[in-house]
């Protein structure tokens, strides 16, 4: 496939100058998409047409035409691509001493659209752009032959993949998995089983694992709630590090069951937990009427994404305030106050201004101690600001 020559305007040469990765169809001559295939491997021109900015792939397909490799003129192949995955899987080994990590996180670590996670020997991967699409199976060659992996999941199930043409599908390679197996990985502490097949994403949230361990060390001899919990990996750490007892919610049934199940398989006692299979927004609610009056002196509140797209920016901080004011009557006083975020289109600014806004219709009057995002193994792009997804908020109660 010929490498396509892609000339861009004066203000988009300006964006790829600073390192921005991308390119949007919106900023393409029309004669240029139409030539263009999906995955082709393209040159990015000033608007000159003399000076390479960039290399990378693009896509006539997306609303992202172009997704950049390296700056510059670069050849890209199969043995390029490896020489990435080789820089991530050093950049994990610098920071991790166990194999429980995400080992590459797209635009961040150099390569656009290709997700890894590693639970020790089984690898999950996502593919999700037409030009990482062609070296699909060149990187699971590398990573059942150089890279630990006896079994890699191509869980290939994104909506994003639609958007570039391509197919929604799970595979296995290697060693097969069967369709209820569980993986197990170890993080603070505490071992979790989970199903890489039909677990959310790639069946564990690595991003959240350093404020798990932070928020674990502050629930010594406390009530603690885990809300949106999942597969209970803020509660049950909460209970490793002496929590007095944890209430674990979520609407997944399934989720529910194997949070109980890691519950058990961490030898905690039985009597300190409670698991509840419904909505949080309901719990929350009987919580506070007359006959529960329920309270707790740690409440982790990590929610699905609210804002799924710019449409939906004012919707959800609406929706991120309701439930920071329906859980501000459940902390006690003096009490802690977890809330996450993995909308990457709410700005940490907008999101505490609507948390605490929530908190104060609530009657109630907190502070800020902590804002975080994820952990080290899911790098941030420097002018990305999709790549800083998550936002950890705490806050303290003072009345």
């Amino acid at each position: 496939m010929s490498i396509l020559k892609v000339t861009l305007n004066k203000k988009t040469t300006r964006k790829l100058d600073e390192g921005y990765p991308w390119v949007f169809k919106t900023e393409v001559d029309n004669k240029i998409l139409a030539t263009a295939t999906p995955g082709q491997i393209a040159e990015f021109y000033d608007m000159t047409g003399e000076r390479v900015l960039a290399t990378g792939f693009v896509n006539p397909l997306s609303t992202i035409f172009g997704r950049v490799l390296a700056s510059g003129k670069q050849a890209i192949t199969s043995a390029w691509i490896i020489e990435r995955l080789k820089a991530s899987l050093q950049l994990r080994a610098d920071f991790f001493t166990v194999p429980y990590y995400r080992l590459v996180h797209a635009e961040s670590d150099g390569l656009p659209g290709l997700i890894i996670d590693r639970f020790d020997h089984v690898f999950v991967m996502q593919v999700n752009t037409a030009g990482m699409n062609h070296y699909q199976e060149k990187i699971v060659e590398v990573l059942l032959k150089h890279f630990g992996a006896k079994t890699v999941i191509l869980k290939n199930d994104s909506p994003v993949r639609k958007k570039e043409g391509l197919e929604i599908i799970t595979e296995t390679r290697g060693e097969p998995i069967s369709e209820n197996e569980l993986v197990t990985v170890q993080e603070g502490g505490c071992l979790f089983e989970l199903d890489v097949i039909k677990g959310q994403k790639s069946g564990w949230f690595y991003d959240q694992r350093a404020n798990r361990t932070f928020v674990s060390h502050l629930t010594k001899n406390k009530t603690v709630l885990d809300g949106f919990c999942y597969l209970g990996g803020f509660g049950i750490q909460a209970m490793q590090h002496g929590a007095k007892s944890v209430v674990f919610i979520d609407s997944s049934e399934e989720a529910i069951k194997l949070t109980q199940k890691n519950y058990a398989l961490n030898k905690l006692d039985s009597t300190k937990a409670e698991f509840i299979n419904e909505k949080v927004f309901q719990s929350l609610s009987a919580f506070q009427q007359p006959e529960s009056n329920r309270k707790f002196e740690v409440v982790c509140l990590d929610p699905p994404a609210f804002i799924k797209a710019k449409l939906d920016i004012g919707s959800g901080l609406r929706g991120y305030e309701k439930l920071a004011k329906m859980a501000a009557p459940l902390v006690e006083k003096a009490g802690i106050m977890v809330f996450s975020s993995c909308s990457h289109h709410a700005h940490t600014e907008e999101l505490m201004k609507h948390i605490y806004l929530g908190i104060k219709k609530a009657g109630r009057e907190a502070r800020l101690v902590k804002v975080s995002g994820a952990d080290w193994d899911h790098p941030i792009h420097p002018v990305l600001k999709e790549s800083e997804y998550l936002k950890c908020l705490i806050f303290q109660f003072i009345d």
